[in-house]
């Protein structure tokens, strides 16, 4: 089985999990948003919020956001979520700091992303917690920074945000922006895969297969290659019929390694084709 190759373009994977994260925030807090609010209901919001009512200026941000009862106004959303956020509340600091990268209601500015996003990491905002460190990796709004970014990836995987986990061992494994650490690479994959991280399930079996940061182990190879084969991964798939064929790590079968390579045949892997000719003429007859 081949070494899992050296980890390249973290940077791009980087960006492209940064704007799936940015997404995903503006998704969850979109959910759900389909209220009419009367406009007493939203005047007395009103009052309350010039008060300094954390509660009502949330509301507000939300009800102008989504145009709840009124037209969308992202500028008015934005005033009243910034009056929350001064006040301390780590959801709305995140909302903001979106908005300041998004350029959302208010000016495009990276440097107030950052600011809000590290007031919502530092009460323990996970999503906040990745997306600074997201900055920090990519100098977005800071100078580049891997201790930081490092640091900030940390406590989002240590509270089991999946991608941060992932991206952590991205970097030990191939040593980017720290030492290079099999077994610290295998710890973050593995934390990873154990939540339904496809690609890191993937990995985790290269990686037990190769006895890379993990004492080498065949079953438990096996197993995390059908976890992601079993999502569609095309070269897990692939390596089942290898591992079938071979019987390593699983009793061999010619039946099932037929079938995976069929399945990734499908799929498009090129070396499929001809490893299920070459099991085929070793089936027996009843078996075809």
């Amino acid at each position: 089985m081949k070494k899992l190759l050296s980890v390249l373009f973290l940077g791009l994977v980087c960006f492209l999990v940064f704007e799936n994260n940015l997404i995903q925030a503006e998704t969850n807090e979109s959910l759900n948003k389909n209220k009419i609010r009367s406009e007493s209901e939203i005047k007395e919001l009103k009052i309350l919020a010039d008060k300094g009512d954390v509660k009502a200026q949330i509301n507000l941000g939300e009800i102008y956001l989504y145009g709840e009862g009124v037209p969308q106004d992202l500028q008015e959303a934005f005033k009243y979520y910034k009056l929350a956020a001064d006040q301390g509340d780590p959801k709305i600091q995140h909302t903001l700091a979106v908005m300041y990268h998004r350029m959302e209601g208010g000016p495009h500015d990276f440097q107030m992303a950052v600011r809000y996003y590290k007031l919502a990491a530092d009460q323990g905002h996970i999503d906040a917690q990745f997306a600074l460190g997201l900055m920090y990796a990519q100098g977005i709004g800071v100078p580049q920074d891997s201790k930081l970014a490092l640091y900030y990836y940390k406590l989002a995987a240590d509270q089991g945000l999946i991608d941060a986990q992932h991206i952590l061992g991205l970097m030990y494994f191939g040593g980017e922006g720290v030492p290079q650490d099999s077994k610290l690479a295998f710890k973050y994959y593995k934390l990873a895969a154990d939540q339904g991280h496809i690609d890191d399930q993937y990995t985790i079996g290269l990686l037990y297969g190769d006895g890379d940061g993990a004492p080498q182990d065949p079953q438990e190879a096996f197993k995390y290659f059908k976890l992601a084969a079993d999502h569609g991964h095309v070269d897990a798939q692939f390596v089942l019929g290898l591992m079938y064929a071979e019987g390593e790590g699983v009793p061999q079968d010619f039946l099932q390694a037929y079938k995976w390579f069929n399945i990734s045949q499908s799929l498009g892997h090129k070396e499929a084709k001809e490893n299920k000719e070459i099991v085929l003429t070793k089936m027996t007859a009843e078996q075809i």
